[in-house]
């Protein structure tokens, strides 16, 4: 049972029994395989942070994965659902897969980590997670593939299937590549709709910037 913001370290299934104010990031996750069954009540953030964090700050390290989120309303951070891969100077980690029910969600993110963070980036970009939306509102679903470094490719972009549901903009782009002879742009994921309205699709593959 969640009583308050915090750590979760163990797969497993983990419901709010009361409505949450938070200062900063809320829930860390920190293990794969978890649901956040939300009760029907509200996690508030203070306009910083991440509602639900299950990014990695290692370089190169894949998010956590096959995160599930349902019955619960998030407002007030930066992002509200997060599940990016880790940047690198190296090749890039892989972006979580997210299932979304019946929940109000402003920002979900799963994007894949950037294998250019600098001028010596030699890595191939990360691979957006998968997503899986029924029954929710969301403002802004990201699950862009990561930018490739230095003669490598970007990342592909995630699918993402939406059922019953609806929302303002989708982005599953490819990332660019910033090779300068041999890097290839990420592919577009694929989007999916079913019984729901979406204002904004941007679903294209990613440039590649290399010369002859």
């Amino acid at each position: 049972t969640i009583y308050d913001c915090g750590n979760i370290t163990q797969p497993g299934t983990y419901t709010l029994n009361q409505s949450i104010s938070a200062a900063g990031t809320c829930l860390q996750i920190q293990a794969d395989n978890v649901t956040i069954e939300g009760g029907g009540f509200t996690i508030t953030g203070d306009g910083t942070g991440y509602g639900i964090n299950a990014s990695v700050s290692g370089a190169g390290a894949d998010a956590h994965t096959n995160i599930t989120v349902q019955n619960l309303t998030l407002a007030g951070f930066t992002v509200d659902v997060s599940a990016v891969g880790g940047s690198s100077t190296g090749d890039a980690g892989a972006g979580g897969n997210l299932t979304i029910y019946n929940s109000a969600i402003p920002v979900v993110e799963c994007s894949g980590g950037r294998g250019d963070i600098d001028t010596e980036g030699h890595g191939n970009g990360g691979t957006a997670g998968k997503v899986n939306v029924f029954t929710s509102n969301i403002i802004s679903l990201n699950a862009i593939g990561g930018s490739g470094g230095v003669q490598e490719s970007g990342g592909n972009g995630g699918a993402a299937t939406i059922t019953n549901s609806n929302i303002i903009n989708v982005t599953t782009r490819g990332a660019q590549s910033e090779g300068s002879f041999s890097g290839s742009g990420g592919n577009g994921g694929a989007v999916t709709l079913i019984n729901s309205v979406i204002n904004n699709i941007i679903a294209s593959g990613g440039t590649a910037h290399g010369g002859p």
